[in-house]
Protein backbone atom coordinates (compact mmCIF):
# COMPACT_ATOMS: atom_id res chain seq x y z
CA UNK A 1 0.00 0.00 0.00
CA UNK A 2 2.90 2.80 1.03
CA UNK A 3 4.72 1.72 -2.43
CA UNK A 4 0.95 2.55 -4.41
CA UNK A 5 0.40 5.74 -1.60
CA UNK A 6 3.83 7.36 -3.08
CA UNK A 7 3.18 6.27 -7.07
CA UNK A 8 -0.05 8.11 -6.71
CA UNK A 9 1.76 11.16 -4.75
CA UNK A 10 3.68 10.88 -7.48
CA UNK A 11 0.98 10.56 -10.38
CA UNK A 12 -0.63 13.74 -8.89
CA UNK A 13 2.58 15.93 -9.20
CA UNK A 14 3.07 15.27 -12.74
CA UNK A 15 -0.31 16.20 -13.79
CA UNK A 16 0.24 18.82 -11.94
CA UNK A 17 3.03 19.78 -13.55
CA UNK A 18 1.91 19.09 -16.95
CA UNK A 19 -1.52 21.07 -16.15
CA UNK A 20 0.75 23.78 -14.83
CA UNK A 21 2.81 23.86 -18.14
CA UNK A 22 -0.43 23.67 -20.00
CA UNK A 23 -1.21 27.02 -18.23
CA UNK A 24 1.83 28.45 -18.26
CA UNK A 25 1.90 28.14 -22.24
CA UNK A 26 -1.87 29.62 -22.55
CA UNK A 27 -1.02 32.52 -20.36
CA UNK A 28 2.14 33.06 -23.02
CA UNK A 29 -0.09 32.88 -25.84
CA UNK A 30 -2.52 35.61 -24.62
CA UNK A 31 0.61 37.78 -23.56
CA UNK A 32 0.39 40.93 -26.43
CA UNK A 33 3.20 40.64 -29.06
CA UNK A 34 5.77 42.58 -28.32
CA UNK A 35 7.73 45.57 -30.15
CA UNK A 36 10.04 43.58 -31.04
CA UNK A 37 8.35 40.61 -32.63
CA UNK A 38 6.14 43.71 -34.58
CA UNK A 39 9.44 45.12 -36.04
CA UNK A 40 10.80 41.52 -36.84
CA UNK A 41 7.79 40.62 -38.75
CA UNK A 42 7.60 44.51 -40.70
CA UNK A 43 11.24 43.37 -42.08
CA UNK A 44 9.85 39.88 -42.92
CA UNK A 45 7.30 41.79 -45.18
CA UNK A 46 9.45 44.80 -46.49
CA UNK A 47 11.46 42.33 -47.64
CA UNK A 48 8.81 40.73 -49.43
CA UNK A 49 7.94 43.89 -50.76
CA UNK A 50 5.01 43.95 -48.95
CA UNK A 51 4.95 47.81 -47.48
CA UNK A 52 1.55 48.10 -46.84
CA UNK A 53 1.78 45.48 -44.03
CA UNK A 54 5.44 46.15 -43.12
CA UNK A 55 4.66 49.73 -42.22
CA UNK A 56 1.74 48.53 -40.05
CA UNK A 57 3.96 46.37 -38.00
CA UNK A 58 6.45 49.24 -37.21
CA UNK A 59 3.64 51.63 -36.06
CA UNK A 60 2.63 49.22 -33.99
CA UNK A 61 6.18 48.44 -32.71
CA UNK A 62 6.36 52.26 -32.25
CA UNK A 63 2.99 52.17 -30.03
CA UNK A 64 4.61 50.09 -27.99
CA UNK A 65 7.70 51.53 -27.64
CA UNK A 66 8.25 54.88 -28.62
CA UNK A 67 11.87 55.00 -28.47
CA UNK A 68 12.48 52.54 -30.22
CA UNK A 69 15.21 53.80 -32.82
CA UNK A 70 15.11 50.73 -34.66
CA UNK A 71 11.66 50.80 -35.56
CA UNK A 72 11.60 54.28 -36.90
CA UNK A 73 14.68 53.78 -39.29
CA UNK A 74 12.58 50.49 -40.70
CA UNK A 75 9.72 52.64 -41.66
CA UNK A 76 12.08 55.63 -42.75
CA UNK A 77 13.53 52.83 -45.18
CA UNK A 78 9.98 51.93 -46.28
CA UNK A 79 8.81 55.61 -46.95
CA UNK A 80 11.86 55.81 -48.97
CA UNK A 81 11.80 52.74 -51.12
CA UNK A 82 8.35 53.97 -51.70
CA UNK A 83 9.80 57.68 -52.94
CA UNK A 84 8.32 59.73 -49.66
CA UNK A 85 11.32 60.97 -48.60
CA UNK A 86 9.84 63.77 -46.13
CA UNK A 87 8.64 60.90 -44.25
CA UNK A 88 11.46 58.51 -44.76
CA UNK A 89 13.98 62.02 -43.56
CA UNK A 90 11.21 62.48 -40.26
CA UNK A 91 11.76 58.93 -39.31
CA UNK A 92 15.63 59.04 -39.61
CA UNK A 93 15.62 62.27 -37.83
CA UNK A 94 13.80 60.37 -34.83
CA UNK A 95 16.15 57.46 -34.96
CA UNK A 96 19.07 59.64 -34.57
CA UNK A 97 17.41 62.09 -31.85
CA UNK A 98 16.51 58.64 -30.07
CA UNK A 99 20.09 57.30 -30.75
CA UNK A 100 22.38 59.44 -31.92
CA UNK A 101 24.99 56.65 -31.99
CA UNK A 102 22.92 54.67 -34.72
CA UNK A 103 25.32 54.48 -37.56
CA UNK A 104 22.73 52.89 -40.09
CA UNK A 105 20.50 55.91 -40.00
CA UNK A 106 22.83 58.14 -40.49
CA UNK A 107 23.60 56.57 -43.57
CA UNK A 108 19.68 56.33 -44.58
CA UNK A 109 19.75 59.98 -43.49
CA UNK A 110 22.48 60.72 -46.23
CA UNK A 111 21.14 59.04 -48.75
CA UNK A 112 17.78 61.20 -48.61
CA UNK A 113 19.90 63.75 -48.80
CA UNK A 114 22.24 62.51 -51.28
CA UNK A 115 19.27 61.79 -54.04
CA UNK A 116 17.74 65.47 -53.32
CA UNK A 117 21.04 66.87 -54.56
CA UNK A 118 22.40 67.81 -50.58
CA UNK A 119 25.81 66.66 -51.15
CA UNK A 120 27.52 68.45 -48.52
CA UNK A 121 24.67 67.13 -45.48
CA UNK A 122 25.05 63.64 -47.62
CA UNK A 123 28.59 63.83 -47.15
CA UNK A 124 28.13 64.62 -43.38
CA UNK A 125 26.24 62.22 -42.62
CA UNK A 126 28.30 59.32 -44.60
CA UNK A 127 31.20 60.67 -42.31
CA UNK A 128 29.18 60.56 -39.10
CA UNK A 129 28.71 57.03 -40.02
CA UNK A 130 32.15 56.00 -40.58
CA UNK A 131 32.79 57.52 -37.52
CA UNK A 132 30.55 55.60 -35.59
CA UNK A 133 31.48 52.12 -37.40
CA UNK A 134 34.72 52.38 -39.47
CA UNK A 135 34.08 49.73 -41.10
CA UNK A 136 30.64 50.30 -42.85
CA UNK A 137 30.70 49.55 -45.95
CA UNK A 138 27.73 50.65 -47.42
CA UNK A 139 28.58 54.20 -45.61
CA UNK A 140 32.14 54.19 -47.96
CA UNK A 141 30.48 53.02 -50.84
CA UNK A 142 27.49 56.20 -51.04
CA UNK A 143 29.99 58.54 -49.93
CA UNK A 144 32.18 57.76 -52.71
CA UNK A 145 29.23 58.43 -54.94
CA UNK A 146 28.71 62.04 -53.73
CA UNK A 147 32.17 62.33 -54.98
CA UNK A 148 31.90 61.43 -58.34
CA UNK A 149 28.84 63.02 -58.46
CA UNK A 150 31.47 66.26 -57.68
CA UNK A 151 34.17 65.43 -59.66
CA UNK A 152 36.52 64.46 -56.57
CA UNK A 153 37.50 61.17 -58.32
CA UNK A 154 40.20 60.25 -56.18
CA UNK A 155 38.36 60.24 -53.34
CA UNK A 156 35.48 58.73 -54.98
CA UNK A 157 38.07 55.66 -56.16
CA UNK A 158 39.31 55.85 -52.66
CA UNK A 159 36.09 55.69 -50.76
CA UNK A 160 35.36 52.11 -53.16
CA UNK A 161 38.54 50.90 -52.75
CA UNK A 162 37.86 50.80 -48.48
CA UNK A 163 34.18 49.67 -49.22
CA UNK A 164 35.62 46.24 -51.25
CA UNK A 165 38.48 46.27 -48.75
CA UNK A 166 35.78 45.79 -45.85
CA UNK A 167 34.01 43.46 -48.43
CA UNK A 168 35.07 41.91 -51.12
CA UNK A 169 31.88 40.76 -52.66
CA UNK A 170 30.42 44.27 -52.53
CA UNK A 171 29.35 44.20 -55.97
CA UNK A 172 27.60 47.62 -56.15
CA UNK A 173 31.21 49.41 -54.90
CA UNK A 174 32.81 47.05 -57.82
CA UNK A 175 30.33 48.60 -60.43
CA UNK A 176 30.67 52.17 -59.31
CA UNK A 177 34.49 52.14 -58.82
CA UNK A 178 34.63 50.63 -62.51
CA UNK A 179 32.45 53.35 -63.63
CA UNK A 180 34.98 56.56 -62.30
CA UNK A 181 37.92 54.43 -64.31
CA UNK A 182 35.82 54.17 -67.40
CA UNK A 183 35.24 58.28 -66.96
CA UNK A 184 38.94 58.39 -66.59
CA UNK A 185 40.00 56.10 -70.17
CA UNK A 186 41.18 53.39 -67.61
CA UNK A 187 39.17 50.94 -69.38
CA UNK A 188 40.79 47.54 -68.55
CA UNK A 189 40.84 48.68 -64.82
CA UNK A 190 36.99 49.22 -65.23
CA UNK A 191 36.52 46.13 -67.15
CA UNK A 192 38.06 44.08 -64.67
CA UNK A 193 35.64 45.49 -61.77
CA UNK A 194 32.74 45.15 -63.80
CA UNK A 195 33.57 41.49 -64.65
CA UNK A 196 34.15 41.23 -60.71
CA UNK A 197 30.69 42.46 -59.88
CA UNK A 198 29.38 40.33 -62.66
CA UNK A 199 30.79 37.54 -61.11
CA UNK A 200 29.17 38.40 -57.81
CA UNK A 201 26.18 38.45 -59.39
CA UNK A 202 25.18 42.29 -60.96
CA UNK A 203 26.20 42.00 -64.45
CA UNK A 204 24.47 46.13 -64.76
CA UNK A 205 27.93 47.55 -65.47
CA UNK A 206 29.63 44.47 -67.41
CA UNK A 207 26.57 44.95 -69.34
CA UNK A 208 26.58 48.46 -69.76
CA UNK A 209 30.39 48.47 -70.97
CA UNK A 210 29.62 45.84 -73.46
CA UNK A 211 27.19 47.82 -75.02
CA UNK A 212 29.46 50.91 -75.04
CA UNK A 213 32.29 48.20 -76.48
CA UNK A 214 34.70 49.47 -73.43
CA UNK A 215 35.70 45.62 -72.86
CA UNK A 216 36.24 44.69 -76.50
CA UNK A 217 39.00 42.11 -75.33
CA UNK A 218 36.70 40.49 -72.94
CA UNK A 219 33.87 40.14 -75.88
CA UNK A 220 36.35 38.84 -78.28
CA UNK A 221 37.33 36.04 -75.79
CA UNK A 222 33.93 35.04 -75.44
CA UNK A 223 33.64 35.05 -79.11
CA UNK A 224 36.21 32.48 -79.29
CA UNK A 225 34.51 30.81 -76.76
CA UNK A 226 31.51 30.06 -78.77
Amino acid sequence: MKTIYISLICLATIIMIVMSGCASIDSMNRVPIGAESYRDRGLTYHNQGKYDKALSDYNKAIEINPSYAFAYNDRGNVYYNQGQYDKALSDYNKAIEINPSYAFAYRNRGNVYYDRGRNDEAISDYNKAIEINPNYADAYNSRGNVYYRLGQNNKAISDYNKAVEINPRFAYAYNNRGLVYSSRGQYDKACSDFRRACDLGDCSGYDWAKKNNYCKEHQSEESNLT
